[in-house]
């Protein structure tokens, strides 16, 4: 999947710069109804209901006025569209059996509202994270070519070794591209924290700070960015904030690191997607490095709340290596 969007994006390209932000969320969507929740779309209808799911998520922030002129006006009607087109998904009789759909049926039936949500959450989850995330990594690779041709030297050298396929035995080879997918993830930071509320009193540890308790019942906010900042591999170090995927192989701050960095949040709501995320950041490293050359507009700055984007229109073109 992610090679045929690298394709289009490539023939595209040729016209001028594409909107990466934009492109990535199409590619992302894709992988979730398709591969993720497995409802079946072709790429016509991948593009349609990407639009819709955007449409639906420019509604979120207020102000909440129904009216088809403001943009929550617009996404009730969205998420309207959205719940027919799950609803026609669960009574599909030929819904690949094992799909997350089709459990999700066979447990609440094929009108159930909880099903229906359930899709709609998890493409939400599984779509908007990651498209942040990808196109986050086009604009560091933008930055930072010498990192590109890192990773061009280590996919030659496993290609060399284990043939073109990512089989499980490459994949664990590619030290390198699974540090620039690490280093990419701890940088984007794009999900801040969650709120929680405590079912008992909390004692609060760690690092160099204290903290009064937390009792039962008191809201409380988990900052996962925060966290991150507070590694001892990068409290003191004046270039945490640059994007290195070394820092991920050194001795010194690598296994610090792999303790202290939860972009995924921990034990029981650990992020039930982030393996299929980061397969997804994997395969889109894979392609770049073997097939494309990136130009991207480095210029651009990002916003981190509701979610991490491009601020205005964030140009890249991909040029097919010789």
């Amino acid at each position: 999947t992610v090679q045929k969007h690298m394709v289009r994006w490539a023939a595209e390209s040729e016209k001028g710069p594409i909107d990466a932000y934009a492109a990535c969320k199409t590619l992302t969507f894709d992988v979730m109804v398709n591969q993720g929740v497995q409802i079946r779309m072709d790429d016509q209808e991948v593009e349609e209901y990407a639009k819709i799911f955007a449409t639906w998520t420019a509604g979120f922030m207020p102000p909440a006025i129904n009216l088809p002129i403001f943009p929550f006006g617009r996404a009730l009607k969205a998420r309207q569209q959205l719940i027919a087109r799950s609803l026609q998904a669960l009574r599909d009789p030929n819904l690949p059996p094992t799909s997350l759909t089709a459990k999700l049926r066979d447990e609440f039936g094929p009108d159930s509202d909880v099903a229906v949500d359930s899709m709609i959450n998890m493409l939400f989850a599984g779509h908007d994270t990651t498209s942040s995330a990808i196109s986050f990594l086009l604009w560091q690779l933008g930055r930072h070519p010498e990192v590109v041709q890192k990773l061009r030297e280590e996919h030659a050298a496993v290609q060399q070794r284990f043939g073109h396929q990512m089989s499980p035995a490459a994949v664990a080879a590619m030290q390198y591209t699974t540090a620039t997918t690490k280093e990419l993830i701890r940088l984007a930071r794009i999900i801040i924290g969650v709120f929680r509320k405590t079912t008992k009193p909390i004692e609060v540890f760690g690092g160099h700070r204290t903290a009064p308790p937390i009792p039962s019942g008191c809201p409380f906010f988990v900052a996962m960015g925060a966290i991150s900042v507070e590694d001892p591999a990068l409290r003191d170090d004046p270039d945490a904030e640059a994007f290195k995927p070394e820092r991920w192989l050194s001795p010194k701050t690598a296994k610090s690191l792999a303790v202290n960095q939860m972009p995924w949040g921990y034990g029981q709501h650990f992020c039930l997607g982030s393996n299929l995320a980061t397969a997804e950041l994997t395969a889109a490293l894979t392609v770049l490095a073997r097939g494309y050359e990136l130009r991207a507009d480095v210029d651009v700055d990002w916003v981190d709340f509701p979610i991490k984007k491009p601020s205005s229109f964030f140009g890249v073109q991909l040029i097919p290596l010789k």
